[in-house]
């Protein structure tokens, strides 16, 4: 079963999902995020990847345009392997 609730979202996050969300799927969206946020899936450190599977997309898809998620990925990897000293 399924409710309509009303729930105060910023402007900015709204033209962001319809921007990148097509008409017909925000909701599924909105509630896969939801409850992917409450089950914990969000919740990660960057050590829970391999470096290996890092590096290798990379080396994948290093003719795209790097995603924001990706930079910080390799600004966080970049910081801790120098501090680790790797």
């Amino acid at each position: 079963m399924r409710q309509i609730r009303t729930f105060n979202l910023a402007n900015s996050v709204v033209k962001e999902l319809n921007l990148k969300v097509r008409r017909g799927h925000r909701s599924k969206f909105v509630e896969n995020a939801i409850d992917e946020k409450l089950q914990g899936k969000a919740e990660f450190d960057l050590w829970d990847f391999k470096i290996s599977e890092l590096t290798s997309h990379l080396e994948m898809f290093r003719y795209s345009s790097l995603s924001k998620l990706e930079i910080e990925f390799l600004r966080e990897l970049t910081d801790k392997m120098r501090a680790k000293g790797e």
